[in-house]
This record gives C-alpha cells, structure tokens and sequence, in this order.
C-alpha cells in the first residue's frame, strides 16, 4: 500500500505533538511539543520543565511523516500485536493534533530492522500492521533534552545592545557592569559569538537551591525584545535561567511561548569563560 502515516493535506494543521514510549522494561515517559504562531515549545507536564523546542527537528519529523512511502503488511490479527510491538524493544506512539486537539494521526511504531532499514507501525484505529521504511527512529525518544532548541540564546536574530553584570563575593564585593551596543567595536562579530554558543542539559529548578548567582547578562534587538539570563555556579560548571520579554510587536502567541519557558539549562566551565570573554577583550 502507498500511504503516508500523516494526510499531507494536515502538514500545515499540526498544533500538537504528542510522544510516547515504553520501554522493555515497561517504563513510561512521554513529551508535549506545543505550537504558538512560529514558536514551538517541549514540555514534560510532570516535571514542570517546558522551552523552546528545535524547530528543524520538528518540522523534519512532519514533513516524513507526511511522505507517501511503500508499506507492506505484515498482519490483520489483533493477538499478533504483541509480536511486533512487545518486550524487546517496546513501542512509541506519536500523536499529531490541530488547535482543537483533536487527533489528525496516531500511529504506533515497534520493532526496526535495521539490515533491511525498516520498522513496524500501525494505526491506533486499526489492527492492521505494517512494515514501512525506517525513516522515523531517531524521532522515537520523549528526551526533552533531544527535542530542545540547543543555542543559549534563539529568541533573537539581530541583536543592538548586550549587558553584562558579574558579582564579585568575598572581602572586595562588588558588581562589574558592562555593556555595549552597535556602535561598540566589534559588537556585529561579538553578538554572533554569544549567539552561537550552545547549552547542554536541562535540569529543574529546585537544582538551583542554595546556589549563588554569579552573574546575569541581557541581549536587546532593534523592536524591543530582551532575552535575559541569569547564571548560577555549581560543580560541574553553571547552570542558567532564561527570561525573555517579548517586544510590542510580539504577537500573543509569541508572548504566551516565552513565557511559559521556565527550564534550567546546563553549560560548562569553558562556555561561561567563553561569554565573560566577549564582554572583557
């Protein structure tokens, strides 16, 4: 059969994406990836972590899975579910809602071979199982940290002022403020070395206690949008916390995306000597 697992008609109508997994020891995780305007947030509700998710990661999972591919099936039988979908390996569902979270496609995926490149699916409506092209693998994981937007900084594409305050403790505490803007010598290639940088894993925020807060920087464009991020030490490195005030020309889905962000983020020693650098020389 030449079918998509995704009406290419419905490309254009995700709003939700819903995923899934159980693994073979029966452990459950799940992930909500959530579209505002342009803006797509990953949320993990019950850990109460959400930020702005990959973009390009995303729109590539929706546009295979509205590709028409060869499926070849395997099986009508509902007692063979447990062949195709059990133990070994578990099973993901992926689910793709319109704004009214109502299921455009839920599909299930199992067992991959891998010699042949191919996987196992079938329709949560139906019996029927297939085996397709394995082109979806790599989508099959609620690891938010797979699904996260990685730059330290996304929200701005062209920035016109930086800030940066680092506290000093001990017995000559004090507080070092810099900034500069467009007409400061090469803030154009400074601005693109913040903005490269790169964040690792995310944490929550109750990892933040006790914590001393060692420094905060805020990037500004040129329609009044701020990003502003807020550094914390802690053994392996620092973590940081984004807030991001959107600029009035920021519709209200863009706004509501930017502030439901509320994770930590995990950068290493070198990356924060990185950003102090940009600032200093």
């Amino acid at each position: 059969m030449e079918s998509a697992i995704l009406n290419p008609k419905f490309k254009t109508s995700v709003k939700k994406i819903l995923i899934q997994t159980k693994n073979s020891n029966g452990h459950e995780d799940s992930i909500e990836i959530t579209k505002y305007g342009d803006i797509f947030i990953v949320s993990k509700p019950y850990m109460s972590i959400s930020t702005t998710a990959d973009t390009k990661i995303i729109t590539s999972l929706i546009e295979k899975s509205t590709d028409i591919l060869t499926m070849y099936k395997l099986s009508e039988k509902e007692s063979d579910f447990n062949s195709f979908f059990g133990s070994k390996t578990g099973v993901t569902e992926i689910s793709f809602l319109n704004q009214n979270d109502s299921s455009l496609s839920t599909i299930l995926f199992g067992t991959t071979d891998n010699l042949k490149n191919r996987i196992t699916i079938k329709s949560k409506d139906s019996n029927v199982i297939y085996e397709t092209e394995d082109k979806f693998s790599q989508y099959l994981t609620a690891d938010i940290n797979y699904w996260t937007e990685g730059d330290i900084i996304s929200e701005i594409n062209n920035p016109v002022e930086l800030k940066f305050e680092e506290a000093l403790t001990g017995s000559q505490a004090s507080l070092t403020k810099i900034k500069i803007d467009e007409k400061s010598k090469d803030f154009i290639q400074k601005s693109k070395t913040l903005l490269s940088l790169r964040h690792g894993k995310l944490h929550t925020k109750t990892e933040l206690e006790e914590l001393q807060k060692i420094a905060f920087i805020s990037m500004q464009d040129g329609n009044g949008r701020i990003v502003k991020l807020d550094f914390f030490k802690n053994t392996e490195g620092c973590l940081y916390t984004k807030t991001v005030i959107p600029s009035e020309i920021d519709s209200q889905e863009s706004a509501f995306a930017f502030y439901s962000e509320n994770a930590v983020y995990e950068i290493s020693e070198w990356t924060y000597r990185r950003i102090k650098e940009i600032f200093f020389n």
